[in-house]
């Protein structure tokens, strides 16, 4: 019979194996956030039995703005894996009501999470709503905007007030600090992402991904900044499809839609869960157009 309860050090070995199992080629990535995670252990929770570990889930606590602007602690989920033997035996299921348990001590409003398999989650109360992710293709390739410039995310400190201001009163965006800069945020804008600036005044990270390109985040102080910066990512795509992971903002929409024209709704789905907060408050979030969750701030 299999033990659901927090992890202990001993577990390692057994976690990162079933990870690597479940996530191959990111095993990296994964654990690296797990590292990154305070009191890890207690938020770690494992199904395991005299063979080892089974299953993990990971709990991560951070602060997201609620729907009128306002930092509130969330719960993200993240890193769901069940060994291969072990699957559909209801092992993910425990480990995420022990999660719920502790979000609710922990004193969370609610519960986000990301996962191409949702069915797993909606019978637990977890709920679909749609990403900002859109795509387009150029119409025409552009030539490179003037002022912009590749900056190395070692330079995190002069991004992070254009991405503070932009962000301010933004629903779902997480409050991010250094720590958030240095490690998760730093490494998911690192290779194959390239970062690019104009003056001090915005930023945007794109990611080459062959036939595609990314703009996987993009913060901006006024207009100008905004065309410069669409304007050189439509450079860069070459007349590629674009996927645009940024949010329906006054100051950048214009800028976006006169760079690549026509902006189709993408399929990204992100996953959502009321603990302490009620199911309108929740509703009000995922609706609102401004509303915006950066990968970058990932679990």
């Amino acid at each position: 019979m299999a033990d659901y309860r927090t992890a202990v050090p001993s577990d390692e070995s057994g976690i990162l194996s079933v990870w690597a199992e479940s996530f191959p080629g990111a095993l990296e990535a994964v654990r690296a956030d797990w590292e990154a995670v305070p009191e890890r252990d207690s938020r770690t929770f494992v199904a395991a039995d005299p063979s080892g570990v089974l299953a993990v889930v990971l709990y991560v606590p951070r602060l997201l703005r609620s729907s009128s602007g306002a930092p509130v602690r969330v719960g993200g989920v993240g890193a769901v894996a069940t060994r291969t033997d072990a699957r559909r035996r209801g092992h993910a299921r425990r480990l995420l009501e022990l999660a719920l348990e502790a979000m609710a001590r922990d004193g969370c409003a609610w519960s986000l999470l990301f996962t191409g398999s949702p069915q797993v989650y909606t019978s637990l109360g977890w709920r679909t709503f749609p990403l900002r992710e859109r795509t387009a293709e150029p119409p025409h390739p552009a030539p490179p905007a003037d002022g912009v410039r590749p900056v190395p995310i070692v330079r995190w400190r002069t991004l992070a007030p254009i991405h503070a201001a932009f962000n301010a009163h933004r629903p779902l965006t997480a409050v991010r600090g250094p720590v958030d800069w240095t490690r998760g945020v730093g490494r998911r804008l690192g290779p194959p992402a390239r970062l690019f600036a104009y003056a001090d005044r915005g930023y945007v990270a794109l990611a080459d991904r062959g036939e595609r390109l990314e703009l996987t985040e993009l913060a901006v102080l006024d207009e100008e900044a905004a065309w410069a910066l669409a304007r050189h990512a439509a450079s860069l795509a070459g007349g590629r499809p674009v996927t645009i992971r940024c949010p329906r903002d006054p100051l950048t929409e214009p800028a976006l839609r006169r760079a690549f024209g026509a902006l189709r709704p993408g399929r990204d789905e992100g996953m959502a869960r009321p603990v302490h907060a009620g199911a309108a408050e929740i509703d009000a979030l995922v609706r609102a157009p401004e509303a915006t969750f950066w990968l970058a701030d990932g679990f």
